[in-house]
């Protein structure tokens, strides 16, 4: 004999062309999935047909090995072989029918394990080699431990699929022979599972032994390989057609995706067209205007089919456009991603108006630049206000300068007529009332000097009065306190100096902030000593990150959570006792906060008064 099926026929087809016909319908059936494999519109599916086209690709090679053997007969090593092959080809087979069977059937636990399939291929490797013949050997066990189970599974898995995932809400006759086609490759696989696992060839297997081709062929006259190869068939076209669901499903995600753009597009439309406040238009790369909204038409002038595919360079002035700002913006947008700028700009009419500009590039997800949106308002009426404020405010600040510079000397010639008036009657004054009225001129006259001191330092306090530098602070309080000494010396107090890092700012305003802030401590802290400790007034700085901290500690009475902004404002105190301006810690904040820091209020460690400057590294 040449081979085990020489001259065996079917009352249909000879086996040569059945076997021909059983691996090219399953090897159909894995290059179809391949050509429509689509893991994106149901991925518990797509994800799991690739084990389905590894199965049809491995079962068809070996079905033709078959072939082979049925025209040529065996040679050397091809039993081995094919009996492993046919081992490997179930393996997906049975991953495929557990990973469907446990995504329609919402993951149950006992369907999880993935190593089932390593599980039963080691079963039947184990068996098969370890009985007579082995090839033949495990040829069985692969059917009925693999092939058996593996047909089963795949044929429940797609049946509960068609029934539980494959739901539309209407039934076209496409999507029904969908349907259809799942129900008859969940029938096909079933059938299978019986004709290609069950009933496999006769041998030392006591379920082989009973049920086996060679007695399916006695009792029916047609050989197991026409049914498997009839499976086969039928498997490979009805997938073919359930396939057809990726197709439908990218076309709706079509659809969906161009009725959402169009949506989009819509909204976008009249969104931009109801905008009158600014211009929102687009230009391409080049610079030349794409659209146009009635924004842009109310602003610039232009009507939509005088503007459209022109350069956005008509909108700037000739200064502009010789200095090559147009061209300098969209530069920058495409480096950085947008550009912002304010200036003048041309309307259709030559008449100019201020305007706030952001341009911004456009890119697909590749990072193509496809052109740009413009942004624009017209400022001209704020830009007119800020500047009418601006001026005002300057005159205010000018006023008040000059009536505090001129309201000093008086204030100064005042206090010292006082004093001199009180030095010259002082043994001849023998009426109280009178001393008593010399003396409150005179306070009032030194108290309106001071006050009118301080609204000066405020006034100039936002700007520099000096080089900005690099200051030596414990030097500036060493001589500092030395200058005070007189007034120290009077409360009583003791000045220490710790750490002082330098700081970048102009002498003047540096001097005047750690003045107020001594002056403040003395004047407020001191008279509530009442016999207790000395009043002790500790200056201390610290670098920190991006700045520099110094803290004036004091172990006076300190200022209550509720009135610690409250000091900060001009003209308020805490203390009806006449003592101080007002002035002086608002000074202190204003200085601060001119340079980009902060001044604040907290509790020493002492229990007094600490009073935190927070100053930027960099002017």
């Amino acid at each position: 004999m040449v081979g085990r099926y020489e001259n065996m026929t079917t009352v249909i087809l000879p086996m040569d062309v059945v076997f021909l016909l059983y691996g090219l319908a399953f090897l159909g059936m894995g290059l179809v999935i391949l050509v429509r494999y689509d893991d994106h519109s149901r991925p518990e599916l797509g994800n799991t047909l690739w084990l389905l086209a590894a199965f049809g690709f491995l079962h068809g090679f070996r079905e033709w090995m078959d072939l082979w053997r049925a025209v040529h007969g065996d040679g050397p090593g091809q039993p081995q072989a094919r009996a492993l092959l046919l081992l490997l080809s179930f393996l997906p087979l049975l991953e495929f029918g557990r990973r469907l069977l446990r995504e329609s059937l919402d993951r149950p636990p006992w369907l999880t394990a993935p190593w089932s399939a390593v599980l039963a291929a080691g079963a039947a490797l184990g068996l098969g080699l370890g009985g007579p013949s082995w090839p033949l050997s495990l040829e069985i066990w692969s059917r009925l431990l693999c092939g058996l189970p593996g047909g089963l599974m795949s044929a429940l898995g797609l049946w509960l699929y068609c029934r539980r995932r494959i739901v539309w809400t209407d039934q076209t006759p496409e999507r029904r022979l969908i349907l259809w086609s799942g129900r008859i490759a969940a029938g096909s696989f079933a059938l299978y599972a019986v004709a290609g696992g069950l009933i496999g060839p006769q041998g030392p297997v006591a379920l082989a032994a009973l049920i086996n081709q060679t007695r399916f062929l006695a009792l029916t006259g047609l050989p197991i390989q026409l049914v498997r190869a009839a499976c086969a068939v039928a498997a490979a076209v009805s997938i073919g057609f359930l396939m057809r669901i990726f197709l439908i499903e990218a076309r709706q995600r079509l659809l969906d995706s161009n009725r959402r753009l169009a949506e989009s597009e819509s909204r976008f439309r009249l969104m931009t067209e109801s905008v009158e406040d600014y211009a929102l238009f687009m230009l391409d790369p080049e610079g030349c205007v794409m659209s146009w909204n009635a924004g842009a038409k109310r602003m610039k002038g232009y009507e939509e089919n005088e503007i459209l595919g022109r350069s956005l360079a008509c909108f700037y002035t000739p200064d502009d456009l010789a200095a090559g700002k147009p061209q300098t913006l969209l530069a920058e947008a495409v480096a950085r991603g947008w550009a912002e700028d304010m200036g003048w700009r041309l309307r259709r009419d030559g008449s100019r108006f201020q305007a706030d500009v952001v341009l911004s590039a456009i890119r697909d997800p590749a990072g193509t630049l496809l052109g740009f949106t413009k942004v624009t308002r017209d400022i001209t009426q704020r830009v007119m206000l800020e500047d009418r404020l601006r001026r005002s405010n300057q005159d205010l600040q000018r006023f008040a300068e000059v009536t505090a510079h001129h309201l000093q000397e008086p204030a100064a010639r005042l206090a010292r007529y006082a004093d001199r008036l009180t030095g010259l009657l002082a043994g001849r004054l023998d009426d109280p009332e009178a001393r008593l009225a010399l003396d409150f001129i005179g306070q009032q006259a030194r108290r309106q000097k001071a006050l009118l001191r301080d609204v000066q330092r405020y006034l100039a306090a936002d700007q520099p009065r000096g080089e900005i530098s690099a200051i030596d602070v414990a030097a500036l309080l060493t001589r500092l306190t030395g200058a005070m000494a007189a007034r120290i010396a009077a409360a009583g107090a003791v000045i220490d100096l710790g750490a002082l890092p330098p700081v970048l700012l102009d002498r003047p305003r540096l001097l005047d902030l750690f003045e107020v802030a001594l002056d403040n401590a003395l004047t407020y802290a001191a008279p509530a000593r009442n016999g207790a400790p000395p009043l002790r007034i500790a200056v201390h700085g610290e670098e920190r990150a991006g700045g520099v901290r110094y803290c004036i500690d004091d172990n006076g009475p300190g200022i209550e959570s509720q009135y610690r902004e409250r000091v900060f404002r001009v003209f308020e105190r805490l203390t009806g006792d006449g003592e101080g301006t007002g002035i002086g810690l608002a000074i202190v904040r204003r200085v601060a906060e001119s340079i980009g820091g902060t001044a604040a209020i907290a509790v020493s460690p002492e229990g007094g008064c600490r009073l935190i400057l927070d100053l930027p590294a960099k002017s």
